[in-house]
């Protein structure tokens, strides 16, 4: 299994864990008739877990974590009061933030990687151009080039002279 599969294996098994944990304060808020007090448990678990994602999953989490809150609502006989209004609000808000939030993170992973990929490339140039100023000798040097080109940017090479 490869990294990128593992860690969404890892990302898909928190994201249900998280979601669970969701479903089990709203079943606590039912049965204890909380008036809204547990809205924000039962919404926050799911999408600190889809950030971790991507904004598009935190989205469609948020949806999930608002249906959960007005359900709840409903079930604490509170459904468009004020007080849950205020929860709804609060729940619209923080799926927001989590949403930008998990944009950010994706940018900062897509630049953290780029930023790689160019060291990669530089210390490759450096040591060709290291390589290179060390003989004189044409034979030697490009025997040498040739040795650090296989690996990274071919399959084999042949110079003819």
């Amino acid at each position: 299994m490869t990294r990128s599969a593992k860690r969404r294996r890892f990302q898909r098994g928190w994201l249900g864990f998280a979601l669970a944990i969701g479903a089990v304060f709203f079943a606590i808020d039912a049965a204890i008739g909380g008036r809204a007090v547990i809205i924000g448990l039962i919404t926050g678990a799911p999408l600190v877990a889809a950030m971790v994602l991507s904004a598009r999953v935190t989205l469609w989490v948020a949806l999930y974590a608002l249906v959960l809150a007005v359900i709840a609502g409903a079930v604490d006989g509170i459904f468009l009061e004020q007080e849950h209004d205020t929860a709804l609000l609060t729940v619209i808000g923080g799926g927001a933030l989590a949403a930008v939030l998990a944009e950010l993170q994706q940018r900062a992973r897509v630049a953290r990687r780029a930023a790689e990929a160019r060291a990669d490339e530089l210390a490759f140039l450096t040591s060709v151009s290291d390589l290179l100023s060390k003989s004189l000798d044409y034979e030697e040097t490009l025997s040498r080039v040739a040795d650090l080109a296989v690996p990274r940017i071919a399959d084999w090479c042949s110079i003819d002279l």
